[in-house]
């Protein structure tokens, strides 16, 4: 059965119709725009498993992060990190996808572990340490870091989900996540239009500012956003740009690093 929301579940405050021809409600408090109602279990199996039967063709189910991309993202997270390399760090990629960051991260010195659920074979065939569910990995095993990239707006119950991912952290282990931006300018301009609302796989759609206050509900500390200049194209203009975009903090993904509490 399909879930039909009456509250937030960031901020627990009512919620009203937004965008209705796409079925987006949005939260009148923190601003999250959700998918009412959900999609049932059923639904978003039958989805990624379509997906997974042609990875590369379906990557906006089954992962847009490529491998130019994952670099940045991996030189940059290492850059906020203040750290000269992931040597001897043990890394988990929750949501890995086609396995693109878990292979910058391990170019990095660091010992990944993935978790995906529907391409998890795909992974395995690719030399992926990966177990298909969270709750497979053995019990007692610490990660100095998490990476979510490009996954918390899938998850059916994203604070219970994000929160579930902390007692896998060592002390002072930190959680690195990304996400499309709906206070971006291309959600402001484009609205129902915008192509991360017509994705069928995207339940939650979130701002930097109720992101923060995810990640607190979740049961993190000191989340700050994270300042990074991304090269998304290779046409001059296009890079022009996204600098513009990045540097006036609208861009269309915000990143984030909390702590473990």
């Amino acid at each position: 059965m399909a879930v039909n929301f009456k509250q937030c579940p960031v901020c627990d405050a009512p919620i009203r119709v937004l965008w209705p021809t796409v079925a987006v409600w949005r939260c009148t408090n923190c601003k999250l725009l959700m998918r009412n109602p959900q999609p049932t279990e059923q639904e978003l199996g039958n989805l990624y498993d379509g997906s997974w039967t042609a990875p590369e063709e379906n990557s906006r189910e089954t992962g847009g992060t490529n491998s130019y991309l994952a670099g940045h993202y991996a030189a940059q997270l290492l850059h906020s990190l203040r750290l000269p390399s992931f040597a001897g760090l043990t890394i988990l990629d929750f949501g890995a996808g086609r396995g693109a960051t878990a292979a910058a991260l391990a170019s990095l010195g660091a010992r990944v572990v993935a978790v995906e659920p529907f391409g998890y074979a795909y992974l395995q065939q690719r030399g992926i340490s990966v177990f298909q569910q969270l709750a497979d990995i053995p019990q007692g095993t610490r990660f100095d870091g998490i990476v979510s990239i490009d996954v918390i707006e899938h998850l059916p119950t994203p604070v219970e989900t994000i929160g579930q991912l902390g007692p896998y952290l060592s002390d002072n282990g930190w959680l690195f996540l990304a996400t499309p931006n709906v206070a971006g300018i291309s959600c402001r301009v484009k609205r129902a239009a915008w192509k991360e609302v017509r994705n069928p796989g995207h339940l939650y759609l979130f701002s930097p500012q109720n992101l923060e206050l995810l990640l607190s509900k979740a049961g993190y500390s000191r989340p700050r956003r994270l300042r990074w200049y991304i090269q998304y194209s290779a046409n001059p203009a296009h890079r022009a740009l996204h600098t513009v975009l990045q540097s006036f903090v609208v861009d269309g993904e915000p990143y984030y690093l909390a702590y473990k509490s």
